[in-house]
């Protein structure tokens, strides 16, 4: 009977830990088709972390020889795109990852993407597991998927 009581005593200390357990979803994964034979293209999509504060950390896809989370930016009326440590996901808040702003670049490229494709993305985060999203490629020069 003891024995009963402790382990229900523990399973109720850890549902409050439970509650709190770290959850990204991950909406409208895209990406541009490419032209050419670049060998570079960029993901989209928008984050929105279920759990306590996070960060976004890395991507990976087998798409592509290297993914990175990058940002764009304006300097000088020049068009300006640099690497970043990671992205905060406060709790509650959507994060977009857009065209113009931070997205996920993918470098070496052995094939172009083509418009109706379809590719596979993990995402790493600081506290929650990684989430693994099919990504489609849309037209180039796409704004995004239609709702």
């Amino acid at each position: 009977m003891l024995r009963r009581v402790l382990i229900l005593a523990g399973a109720l200390a850890a549902m409050p830990a439970l509650a709190q357990a770290p959850t990204i979803d991950v909406e409208q994964p895209w990406a541009r088709a490419t032209i050419g034979a670049n060998g570079t293209g960029a993901v989209y999509l928008t984050l929105l972390n279920r759990g306590p504060a996070d960060r976004l950390m890395e991507a990976s896809t087998p798409t592509a020889g290297m993914a990175m989370i990058h940002q764009s930016y304006q300097e000088g009326g020049i068009e300006k795109m640099r690497m970043v440590d990671g992205v905060t996901l406060p709790s509650g808040k959507p994060v977009q990852l857009k065209p113009g702003g931070l997205h996920i670049m993918l470098t070496d490229l052995p094939t172009p993407l083509h418009r109706g494709a379809n590719f596979p993305i993990t995402l790493s985060f600081e506290k929650a597991p990684p989430v693994t999203v099919t990504v489609a490629v849309l037209a180039p020069g796409a704004s995004g998927p239609t709702k």
